[in-house]
Parts: C-alpha cells; structure tokens; sequence
C-alpha cells in the first residue's frame, strides 16, 4: 500500500511526487500511540485532572459572581 504525495503546478512536484510505504506510516502511527499512551499515564496520575478542576472551580465562581450581580 502506498499513498502518493502529489503537489501540481510546481517546479519540484517531480521531487515531491514520491510514494511512502506503508511500514513508515505504519511507524508513525505506533508513535503517535505511545505519546497519547504517555498522556493518558499522566492524566491517570491526576495532574491534569487537577487542572481541569481547578479551571471548573473558577468557572462555577465567575458564574456565581454573576448570578449575584444579575440578582442585585
């Protein structure tokens, strides 16, 4: 399987055009599952989840802050 990188009305399309196997992508996608594998450890580790929560608290306090404001 390859896919053709194809790039028209160029000098160097000639250069460009040029077919990438399967085993290079196949590559890049086991790559890609390793840094989102990572990520996930890190969510999982609660770092993230920390920041999530404290972006929700401040959140829930701008929209109380307002609440009040509109009640006043």
């Amino acid at each position: 399987m390859y896919i053709d990188i194809n790039i028209p009305h160029t000098g160097i399309s000639q250069l460009i055009n040029y077919p990438i196997p399967y085993r290079i992508l196949k590559k890049l996608a086991l790559y890609l599952a390793k840094v989102l594998e990572i990520f996930f450890k890190i969510l999982v580790q609660g770092r993230v989840i920390f920041f999530i929560f404290c972006l929700s608290n401040s959140i829930s306090d701008i929209a109380e802050t307002i609440t009040h404001t509109a009640e006043n």
